[in-house]
Parts: structure tokens; C-alpha cells; sequence
């Protein structure tokens, strides 16, 4: 074996791995990024309670200071029912604050 295809073997090798090491942390960093945007969002910016759940759920949401009279006035209160608006009232009149996972619970007891 000559030793021109030795090392053309070898450089064509290392740039295989090469190119599986990168996309392999390339593919790992958009599988994080999500995640890391959603946490961006305030609870105040949904539209619907139950989606506001599911992310509280998957972690993706993580506030247990949620401005109570911001979250009020939001269309994920205002368009919950009436028993999942009085569960969260009741959460932060108790705690004299509302958290993320008060919201979660008071969905999972009256959704439908």
C-alpha cells in the first residue's frame, strides 16, 4: 500500500468523524433551544390556559411570581372556565402569590 493512499484514506476519515462530531452537537443544541425560548415567554403572553399547563408541565415554563393582575387581564384567563378562574383566584389569595404550578393544578382539577 503506497503511502499517497494511506493518507488519503486517513484525511477522508478524519473529516467522517469530523463531520459526525459536529452535527452530532449541532443537533443537540436545536433540541435544547426550544426549550430555552419558551422560557422566554411570560405567563401573560398565552392565549389559552391549557397550553400554559402543558408547558408548565413539560418544564418549559417556569414562574413562581406570576404578575397576578397581568395574568388577569391575559386571554388564557379571561378564556378559561369560570371554575379553573376561580381555582387560580383562590391560588393566589392564599399565597398572596401565584405561582406557575397553582395554575397547572387548577387546570388538571377542572379540565374537561
Amino acid at each position: 500500500m503506497s503511502i499517497k493512499k494511506l493518507v488519503s484514506g486517513t484525511a477522508i476519515m478524519t473529516v467522517l468523524i469530523s463531520f459526525v462530531y459536529i452535527a452530532g452537537i449541532s443537533f443537540t443544541a436545536t433540541e435544547m433551544l426550544p426549550a430555552a425560548w419558551a422560557q422566554d415567554k411570560d405567563a401573560d403572553e398565552y392565549v389559552d390556559v391549557e397550553e400554559m399547563a402543558r408547558d408548565v408541565d413539560d418544564g418549559e415554563l417556569d414562574d413562581d411570581h406570576i404578575d397576578y393582575s397581568d395574568f388577569k387581564a391575559s386571554l388564557a384567563y379571561q378564556r378559561a372556565d369560570h371554575e379553573i378562574q376561580e381555582c387560580i383566584d383562590e391560588a393566589e389569595e392564599l399565597g398572596d402569590n401565584l405561582a406557575d404550578y397553582e395554575v397547572l393544578e387548577c387546570t388538571d382539577e377542572y379540565e374537561e
